[in-house]
């Protein structure tokens, strides 16, 4: 993904309650592992939510030991910077 802006806002009556972007490589209602390789580039990309209570608007559950994850040049509102986390069975 290249110049994309994903942004959600809440109000007074709907609070942004989940991340904007959520990276995975699995189906967590099914806890099957995909079967190729997660590869996924975002760049000068904004990631962003307001008006809620979400701290960090990318989370990223991997499963597979083949990814690549990279953000290069993004915005994005988060307490700490995303990381791949690896959820070994």
């Amino acid at each position: 993904m290249i110049n994309c802006t994903i942004a959600s806002f809440g109000n007074l009556y709907i609070a942004h309650k989940n991340p904007v972007l959520q990276v995975t490589d699995y189906d967590a209602s099914t806890g099957v592992t995909g079967i190729n390789p997660l590869i996924a580039v975002f760049q000068n990309c904004i990631f962003w939510g307001d008006y809620g209570n979400v701290d960090d608007e990318i989370t990223t559950y991997i499963k597979g030991i083949s990814t690549s994850v990279k953000f290069d040049h993004c915005l994005y509102k988060a307490n700490m910077i995303p990381q791949i986390v690896l959820l070994l069975q």
